[in-house]
């Protein structure tokens, strides 16, 4: 099946996670500071996610448990609790780390996650 979904003031959504667990998509634009989700199976847009625009867009993202962590087109991650998307509820914004300290944004690539157990 094909199925062409127009995202509202998109600019480059470029990454995409999967959730078996919570059954959705998540879209992710370098440009812009909102996570689109999406129901797999219809492509239907099931809610969009506003993060902070001080981080700017998304560059990468991985679901794990019941989290989802973003790494921000700033030198920001960003952890959202995907909980709700159970109960047909938006994910929330719970933390932000920046990560300036480390040094400039333009040498972060890639999200990856490393359970403690």
């Amino acid at each position: 099946m094909s199925k062409q979904i127009v995202i509202a003031g998109q600019m480059a959504i470029c990454w995409a996670a999967y959730s078996p667990r919570f059954n959705s998509i998540a879209l992710f634009d370098a440009g812009v500071s909102n996570v689109t989700l999406l129901d797999p199976t219809s492509g239907d847009v099931t809610a969009v996610a506003a993060l902070d625009v001080a981080g700017k867009g998304a560059v990468d993202a991985k679901f794990d448990r019941t989290f989802l962590y973003i790494l921000r087109n700033a030198p920001f991650v960003t952890v959202l609790d995907a909980r709700g998307l159970t109960h047909g509820k938006v994910p929330t914004e719970i933390q932000s780390f920046d990560l300036s300290s480390l040094g400039p944004r333009t040498g972060f690539q890639g999200m990856a996650i490393y359970p403690a157990s």
